[in-house]
């Protein structure tokens, strides 16, 4: 099964699957669905359909069927392919084929990255399964994964005379939301004195973890004394004046985000 979520708080799709995926032609398979939080549901060939069911279908040829399920904040799709192998001749000589029946990921959407999903499926009349980034796969599962990033795993197993069944399922993870670079008080600060601390421990991750802290001078004279530090000193060996410094802060999935500050360096004997 493949989902593609549309932005947005989409329905969810918690099973669409094809039991057996591999037939041979003339023969059935079923397609079983269930969906949530969906004002309307299509299934390629079938038409609208309730929330939750079971349909019987008999492709001539390998089919991928598609199921919409549309609500007002957006829409999401899933598939699932039927493999239709041809008659053998004569009646004989080809052997049982292999099918894939269970082929689901749960949950679909994880919380995070690295978050455990669970891949279930069950082979039959099969003599070995490989299965996309996953090492040690067996016919009878269910395996583990922690996706980091979106992924599809592509399940093939294979049987007599080398004849195959194949599934797919796509496992949504979600990007996490970016740091926030955020140095405390105002955008100009003035001092009378040269050497300054700035305070970058506002700053946070949405998506929780630790932060990398890298302080820059934009300004010649001026210099970091506590680099890769949340608070830092800064100091001034030029003229007075104004002195900029900015700040990038960049989380364990690399996203990063920079916010700069002034510091008003000033004289209070002008005369």
């Amino acid at each position: 099964m493949t989902v593609q979520v549309t932005a947005g708080t989409a329905p969810r799709v918690v099973n669409f699957a094809a039991n057996p995926t591999t037939i041979t032609e003339g023969d059935s398979s079923t397609l079983t669905w269930n969906v949530e939080n969906a004002k309307t549901v299509s299934i390629t060939t079938l038409g609208t359909v309730t929330p939750t069911g079971t349909r019987p279908v008999t492709p001539a040829t390998t089919t991928t069927y598609t199921l919409t399920a549309t609500n007002d904040n957006g829409s999401v799709t899933a598939t699932a392919t039927i493999t239709v192998n041809p008659k053998t001749p004569g009646g004989g000589g080809g052997g049982t084929p292999p099918t894939l029946t269970r082929c689901v990921a749960s949950p679909t959407t994880t919380a995070k990255p690295g978050d455990s999903v669970v891949i279930s499926y069950l082979a039959q009349n099969a003599t070995g399964i490989t299965i996309s980034g996953v090492n040690g796969a067996t016919i009878t599962g269910p395996v583990t994964v922690t996706p980091q990033a979106t992924t599809t795993y592509n399940l093939v197993v294979t049987g007599a005379n080398n004849q195959t069944a194949t599934c797919s399922v796509t496992v949504t993870v979600p990007t996490p939301a970016p740091p926030v670079a955020i140095i405390a008080g105002p955008s100009v600060i003035e001092t009378i004195y040269r050497q300054v601390t700035l305070d970058a421990t506002p700053s946070n991750t949405p998506g929780g973890g630790a932060l990398t802290y890298v302080w820059e001078p934009l300004s010649t004279g001026a210099a970091v004394l506590d680099q890769g530090q949340p608070i830092t000193r800064v100091q001034f060996g030029g003229l007075f004046g104004d002195y900029i410094f900015r700040l990038t802060v960049r989380n364990a999935a690399g996203q990063s985000d920079s916010t700069t500050v002034t510091v008003r360096f000033r004289n209070t004997n002008p005369h």
